[in-house]
């Protein structure tokens, strides 16, 4: 019953954003696919390939190479990853896409790793090539707590 209603008030959320629902639809799609990848492939398959991306850590990942080390060192790092797209917005505006999402990361984290557990923010630009939107664009953060100057991961 309580998965039933999350799912409900996630679809509801991507009603929010402007340009065809369909379209939407199916960035959404995509935004799911990225969160619940369970295999590199499988992650790396929505985005374009001269995808440019700001993680947590420096340096900017510029490229499919670059982000599939990315994946990869989270998927060697945890046990299991997990994602829930918490609520997000999508703006479609012709062949160009913007999608933030606050996301809820969890995963334990194997050899000494610590277990993560965070809320993040994710910022997606789009763009639509051979009628699939595949990500540019991606920006991830925490918000940080200003009298410390550290993260805030929950």
């Amino acid at each position: 019953m309580l998965a039933a209603l999350l799912a409900a008030a996630v679809a509801a959320s991507i009603g929010t954003g402007t340009g065809p629902k369909t379209e939407r639809d199916a960035i959404f799609k995509q935004e799911e696919k990225v969160a619940y990848a369970t295999t590199i492939a499988e992650g790396l398959s929505c985005f374009d390939p001269s995808v440019v991306q700001d993680d947590f850590f420096p340096p900017q990942r510029r490229g499919l190479d670059q982000v599939k080390q990315d994946f990869g060192v989270y998927m060697s790092d945890y046990s299991t990853f997990k994602a829930h797209i918490d609520d997000i917005v999508i703006d479609v505006q012709g062949d160009l896409a913007v999608a933030y999402s606050h996301q809820h990361f969890t995963a334990p984290g194997k050899d000494g790793v610590p277990s993560l557990d965070a809320m993040i923010r994710q910022t997606d630009v789009l763009r639509k090539e051979n009628g699939q939107w595949l990500i540019t664009y991606q920006h991830l953060s925490v918000p940080i707590d200003l009298r410390t100057g550290k993260a805030v991961f929950r």
